[in-house]
């Protein structure tokens, strides 16, 4: 009996340990070689027990498309990056050759394949010009999110950059708000391609932020991305913070319509109570409008902070009237609530996802 229970703990002990050793995926928002930069990425195993990491790069290709590419460093070659094997508190460096005539941007991103969360990394961005001391900017690695803040200076010859990487496999677009004082603008969208990728200064992209100080907000309803941004300043440059939010966006869409936070197709069920009847939801949500196709065909409304009604008739003369809400948890959205229906008399609940 007890070899039994032994053996039964040693089951258990493997099981949490293959648990916890989870693969996590950590992002390099901006990578630049040649002209006069050059970058350094910093690995890191911070357990007493081997790690192994993937490293992978994206090259900008034009019109914020970026295609795989392969990026050797001084230390090893790019297929050497794609498997990294570091022992127990080891950190590696790994140098970009900065020889290139012409600067050659992307982005990066760290796939942690065996060591339960241990691995971490930062970017090192270094611009050497001739005849003036190097200068050197830091960047961590990190998970991507679908909303950002960052906050922008391009006062007294300032002058805000940054960089964006759509990290999903699928187009995204991301919204932008921006406040300058009391002002609130609502720039264009940035559309990028699946692992797109796209870098630019704020008054350029953004032409209220020309001579102005505040914040931005980047947010996309149906993916994340990741964000990276610096400040020049007479010849100097710096990165500056950037901050993972979730929930709603507190600028980007607040001049237009913030029900597009919930647009998007959604499925899901409805049961009356007692199992009278079941069956499936079907709905689309575009800026506020609900569009429903199924358990029979209707319309409604989502307001700003997610409460929506709908009504839907179906045949033989049933109408049925759905209430509810629309929660939002990072790019994902959950509606819930409940319905009666005339002829017969039947009430229930629903639930529906986006999709």
């Amino acid at each position: 009996m007890k070899k039994k229970i032994a053996r039964w703990g040693a089951w258990v002990a493997g099981l949490l340990a293959c648990s916890l050793a989870q693969a996590q995926t950590l992002d390099i928002p901006q990578i630049v070689d040649g002209g006069p930069w050059l970058t350094t990425i910093v690995v890191t195993n911070t357990s007493a027990n081997q790690a192994i990491a993937r490293l992978s790069f994206y090259q900008e290709t034009g019109g914020g498309a970026a295609s795989p590419c392969s990026l050797n460093f001084v230390e090893m070659t790019s297929s050497q990056a794609q498997n990294l094997v570091l022992a127990g508190g080891t950190t590696v460096f790994l140098h970009t050759p900065g020889t290139a005539a012409n600067a050659t941007i992307g982005w990066g991103q760290l796939l942690e394949t065996d060591g339960a969360g241990a691995v971490v990394a930062y970017a090192i961005f270094t611009q050497r010009i001739s005849g003036r001391t190097d200068q050197d900017g830091t960047a961590p690695a990190a998970a991507a999110a679908s909303r950002f803040l960052v906050p922008f200076d391009n006062t007294s010859g300032a002058v805000s950059t940054m960089a964006i990487a759509n990290t999903t496999s699928s187009s995204l677009t991301v919204n932008v708000g921006i406040r300058t004082g009391n002002t609130i603008t609502q720039p264009s969208s940035i559309t990028l391609p699946a692992q797109g990728h796209a870098s630019f200064a704020f008054p350029t992209q953004f032409t209220a932020t020309a001579a102005q100080s505040g914040l931005a907000e980047f947010y996309s309803p149906s993916g994340s991305f990741s964000i990276l941004a610096l400040k020049f300043n007479s010849g100097a440059f710096t990165t500056a913070p950037v901050y993972p939010e979730s929930g709603l966006p507190i600028i980007a869409n607040s001049g237009g319509s913030p029900q597009a936070n919930f647009n998007g197709a959604y499925t899901g069920s409805y049961s009356g109570a007692g199992g009278q009847v079941s069956g499936t939801v079907t709905a689309s949500v575009n800026n506020g409008a609900v569009t429903v196709t199924n358990p029979g065909t209707g319309s409604g409304t989502v307001t700003a902070t997610g409460q929506i009604t709908f009504g839907v008739d179906i045949t033989g003369g049933t109408s049925c009237n759905f209430a509810g809400s629309i929660v939002l948890a990072g790019s994902s959205a959950t509606g819930s609530g409940t319905f009666s229906c005339s002829s017969p008399s039947v009430s229930g609940t629903w639930n529906v996802t986006r999709q």
